[in-house]
């Protein structure tokens, strides 16, 4: 099996844009795997996606935020502070 990475890029209120790469692989839920929608409308703040990253040795879910035609994507690290993603491109090395 191929590993997936993800290239990652997040913004800090103190740093520019910072980008990594971080060890990424799908992992649905129920619902997912049953074709259902998180919410009835599809928008929400904590919708889980189907892609976990590993970061600080710890597989952490992707979860997106949506209130419009786009949403936004982030981690929830151990402190309960998000790290939230502007941009997510996965390739299989």
């Amino acid at each position: 099996m191929k590993k997936q990475l993800a290239t990652l890029e997040y913004t800090s209120a103190y740093l520019p844009n910072i980008y990594t790469t971080l060890e990424t692989k799908q992992d649905y839920l129920l619902w997912q795997t049953m074709g259902l929608s998180y919410t009835t409308t599809g928008y929400g703040h904590k919708i889980p996606t189907t892609y976990k990253v590993k970061h600080n040795n710890r597989w952490k879910r992707v979860y997106c935020r949506v209130f419009g035609n786009s949403g936004s994507l982030y981690i929830i690290s151990g402190n309960n502070k998000c790290k939230a993603f502007n941009e997510i491109s996965i390739q299989e090395v």
